[in-house]
């Protein structure tokens, strides 16, 4: 099974390409770096993967500071 199966209720959204390093490295990211398909509530768990559908890690949505910030990496190194 794959690990990001187990937190399928958290939406899966995509890290734009410019961003994808950042989000490697953990990085908090700006609300315009991920495409999300719908409005989110505060404090919201997204699996974030990148343009080849990567999983890479668990991220949160902060409404005040309008960015997600890193919970939980899972990208591997290569």
């Amino acid at each position: 099974m794959p690990v990001d199966a187990l937190f399928c209720e958290a939406p899966k959204v995509r890290v734009k390409e410019e961003w994808e390093m950042q989000a490697r490295n953990g990085n908090a990211l700006p609300e315009n770096a991920v495409d999300v398909p719908k409005s989110l509530p505060d404090d919201a768990r997204v699996r974030l993967y990148d343009g080849a559908e990567r999983f890479i890690a668990l991220y949160r949505w902060r409404e005040g500071a309008q960015e997600y910030s890193l919970e939980k990496m899972f990208f591997p190194e290569v």
